[in-house]
């Protein structure tokens, strides 16, 4: 997967994107879009989601009416002293999605029928509006709201004995798995998810599927569920991050992030409880979206993997003190980081286990960060 250009300029101009390997916690100052109208100018705003609402950060709107696409200025607030209000790079001004997934473009200077893009690795969605000069114009958010053929991501997900990931997948997608919502673990794939690039494949296909780098090259991350050990597979894996594709490991699949990637982090032996602990969301542009800094986290197995620390270059996206549970104070819970400036490797201590509710903070947590790795992961 290629790195957008759009998506460095967040980082490095306002903080849309926190770097994954800027650390142990990734903080920044977030810059969110001014949607207030501009003398002279035809101004566009609006809010890019998922279909279950989880919103896509660091997207590029362009106007297309008259071509291909042409970049437009976008228009923030709450940027750090000495950035402009309209963001550019060298002659090029482009608009992007905020934190929460919103934009405020300057379309034209004139009154009109428009016609937009919004893209980024993955994703591609388009939309029309009438807009007015010296004034703003709010898109309805279903012109906005992304179905399952917008995210043009393909994903496969390695099911587990525990954890259901592709419910949250297929929330995203907007597509229907196999089996029931109340028993996530145990969905399995189905036609509707499969035509919108949502794969689900048994765990005991593994040793076919991870047997060669050309069975993977199709999907631009892939999923592995807790209790599924991936490390007989370490060699394959690290070829396909370094492809800069995605991967994912949940709880209990810890044994293959240690032999792909060892020294990266490293893991708790105390024996582990269940319980809810209140978390820190370590990233600025995960508080925004939640309008808060905490999160609260389920542990419901008794048996879970802490983190005990993690290497230099790894950001922590939610960490808290587990120790009741068995964990430490300030305990990474969910963590990831750029493989050798190529593709990211996320992992998270918490899973989604008893229905995956889209409101629940650690779900949103995980949509948050699979939906929008490349702004989150650089």
């Amino acid at each position: 997967m290629t790195k957008k250009v759009m998506a460095v300029v967040a980082v490095l101009m306002f903080g849309l994107a926190v770097s994954c390997g800027g650390g142990s916690s990734s903080s920044g100052t977030t810059g969110t879009a001014d949607c207030t109208s501009v003398s002279g100018q035809a101004l566009v705003c609006g809010t890019v989601t998922a279909a279950d609402l989880t919103p896509v950060v660091g997207a590029e709107v362009k106007n297309t009416t008259s071509g291909a696409g042409t970049a437009m200025p976008g228009y923030y607030k709450g940027l750090p002293d000495g950035v402009s209000k309209s963001v550019e790079k060298s002659t090029t001004t482009t608009c992007l999605t905020d934190a929460n997934g919103s934009f405020a473009c300057e379309a034209g200077t004139a009154s009109g029928s428009y016609t937009f893009s919004v893209t980024m690795t993955g994703f591609s969605l388009t939309f029309a509006s009438d807009l007015t000069l010296d004034s703003t114009t709010a898109v309805p958010a279903a012109d906005t709201t992304a179905t399952g053929a917008n995210i043009t991501a393909k994903w496969l997900v390695i099911t587990g004995s525990w954890d259901g990931v592709q419910l949250l997948l297929s929330q995203m997608k907007g597509c229907t798995l196999t089996g029931s919502e109340s028993v996530p673990e145990d969905m399995t794939g189905s036609a509707a998810c499969e035509a919108v690039n949502l794969v689900v494949q048994d765990a005991s296909l593994a040793s076919t599927t991870f047997s060669d780098i050309a069975n993977l090259t199709p999907y631009n991350s892939i999923f592995i569920n807790c209790g599924t050990d991936m490390s007989a597979y370490s060699t394959v894996i690290q070829e396909y991050v370094a492809a800069g594709n995605n991967i994912y490991f949940s709880d209990l699949s810890d044994p293959g992030v240690t032999a792909a990637f060892p020294d990266k982090v490293t893991y708790g032996t105390g024996s582990t409880t269940t319980g809810t602990v209140t978390a820190n969301a370590d990233n600025a542009d995960l508080q925004t979206y939640l309008g808060k800094t905490t999160v609260d986290i389920d542990f419901n197995l008794g048996s879970w993997m802490p983190i005990a620390s993690v290497a230099s270059g790894v950001t922590t996206f939610v960490s808290g003190d587990t120790s009741s549970l068995g964990g430490t104070v300030g305990a990474p819970i969910t963590v990831g980081w750029t493989q050798d400036a190529k593709g990211c490797v996320f992992y998270t201590s918490y899973h989604i286990e008893t229905g995956g509710s889209a409101t629940a903070d650690q779900a949103k947590v995980l949509k948050y960060l699979i939906l929008n790795a490349e702004s989150v992961c650089e």
